[in-house]
């Protein structure tokens, strides 16, 4: 396993407790808001608390979510600066070696890949 699947692996792991987490407390929070029609006792500041712990967490749960994307797309090879780009790669090696055999007198200099 490489370091980036590790860490990719630590992201995906965070963002499962992070979203288990927003679901619980989003479900309390919903369970307040109802008690907080039938009964008016409860406090609104408490409400408040909590709607923003909800809210940070939901913020903290799309930014690992977008982490997570991010290292997926760069193990799959897909998007990234950093990303080795093979065709181009081969197309480059290809004309170098065009360029060789013409210089030796072994070939033709050809535009395209061989």
């Amino acid at each position: 396993m490489t370091d980036q699947e590790d860490r990719s692996g630590r992201i995906a792991a965070r963002l499962d407790a992070l979203t288990y987490l927003q679901e619980r407390l989003c479900e309390t929070f919903v369970q307040k808001l109802r008690r907080a029609e039938a009964d008016a006792s409860l406090d609104p500041a408490d409400l408040d608390r909590h709607l923003q712990v909800v809210s940070k967490l939901t913020v903290k749960t799309i930014e690992e979510g977008e982490r997570l994307e991010i290292f997926r797309n760069r193990l799959a090879g897909d998007g990234g600066g950093g990303c080795l780009d093979l065709a181009a790669a081969r197309d480059e090696v290809c004309r170098r070696l065009a360029g060789l055999r013409a210089a030796r007198g072994g070939g033709t200099l050809s535009d395209g890949a061989e």
